[in-house]
C-alpha cells in the first residue's frame, strides 16, 4: 500500500526535485526576453543584476545583437571582457560593436 502510494506520487516528487534546478532555465528565459526587445535590454543594463550580465553578453555575442553588445561593453561591470573565447572565427561586425562600446567608456 505504501509502495503504491509512493509510485502514485512519484511524478509529482520528480517535478518538485526538478524545480530546484529551474534557476538556469529562468535565467535563460530572462535573457531571451531581454534580447527580444533590444531597446529594453539596453535601457536596463545599468540596473541588470550581475548574475544576468555574462549570459546576456554571451547570447548577444553569439546571436549578433550588435546594438546590445555595444551597450553592454560600455556598461561592463567586470574588470575583464571575454571577447576571444566566444568567437570561433573572427567577425568584423562583432569586433566593431565591441570596439565602439569601448569607445563609449569614460576616459
Amino acid at each position: 500500500s505504501q509502495r503504491r502510494h509512493l509510485e502514485r506520487w512519484s511524478p509529482l516528487l520528480s517535478s518538485i526535485r526538478m524545480n530546484f534546478q529551474d534557476p538556469p532555465i529562468l535565467q535563460h528565459l530572462a535573457v531571451q526576453g531581454l534580447l527580444k526587445d533590444e531597446v529594453l535590454a539596453i535601457s536596463v543594463l545599468r540596473h541588470l543584476p550581475r548574475l544576468l550580465f555574462l549570459p546576456l553578453f554571451k547570447e548577444a555575442f553569439t546571436d549578433r545583437f550588435l546594438k546590445t553588445l555595444k551597450a553592454m561593453v560600455a556598461a561592463w561591470p567586470y574588470p575583464w571582457l571575454p571577447v576571444g573565447s566566444p568567437m570561433k572565427t573572427p567577425d568584423l561586425e562583432i569586433l566593431k560593436a565591441v570596439l565602439d562600446g569601448l569607445d563609449m567608456l569614460p576616459r
